[in-house]
C-alpha cells in the first residue's frame, strides 16, 4: 500500500497540530502562579498596591507568556512546514518533499500517533520530535488504509 497526496500549507492546522503536541509550559507557568499567589497573599493581609501589581503580572504572564511562546514555535516552524508538500505513506514510513527538503521518517522512529479532531494526523518522533501529517483531506479509502496502517503498527488504538 502506497498513500500518495499534495497538500496546501494551512497556518491553522499546523497550529493546532503543534498545540496538541507540546507540553505545558511549567518553566513559566509555575513561577507565574506564585508570583500570583504572593499578589493575592498580599491583598488578604491588608496591602493594597503591591499585591496587585503582583496579582496583575503573575495572571498576564501565566496567560500571555506562553501564548507569545507557542507563536513562535508556530512562526519558526512555518518557515519548514509553510510549503506546498507532497506527501508519500508506504510501508517504510513517511516521506515529505518541498522545494527545500526531502525527509523520510522511518515507522521504526516513530513512537505514537494522534489523531486530531479535525482528522489531521501527529506523529511524535523519537527525540520529542513531531511530524504534523495534513491527512484532514484524504479521500476516505486512502484515510482507512492509513489508519489501518498505524493500527497495525500499534500506534495509535483501535479506535479513532
Amino acid at each position: 500500500m502506497i498513500i500518495t497526496f499534495d497538500a496546501i500549507p494551512d497556518r491553522d492546522r499546523l497550529a493546532a497540530a503543534l498545540r496538541s503536541s507540546l507540553p505545558p509550559m511549567l518553566v513559566v507557568q509555575v513561577p507565574a502562579a506564585v508570583l500570583g499567589l504572593v499578589g493575592a497573599f498580599g491583598l488578604l493581609t491588608g496591602a493594597r498596591a503591591w499585591p496587585l501589581t503582583l496579582l496583575a503580572l503573575g495572571a498576564l504572564a501565566y496567560r500571555l507568556v506562553p501564548e507569545l511562546l507557542f507563536r513562535r514555535v508556530v512562526r519558526h516552524c512555518w518557515r519548514l512546514y509553510g510549503r506546498p508538500t507532497a506527501w508519500q505513506i508506504d510501508a517504510t514510513g513517511v516521506r515529505r518533499i518541498t522545494e527545500l527538503t526531502d525527509s523520510l521518517v522511518r515507522w521504526e522512529a516513530v513512537t505514537h500517533a494522534r489523531v486530531l479532531p479535525a482528522g489531521d494526523l501527529v506523529l511524535a518522533v523519537v527525540g520529542r520530535q513531531v511530524l504534523p501529517v495534513p491527512t484532514a483531506d484524504l479521500p476516505p479509502v486512502d484515510r482507512d488504509d492509513l489508519l489501518a496502517l498505524l493500527r497495525e503498527r500499534n500506534l495509535i488504538p483501535g479506535q479513532d
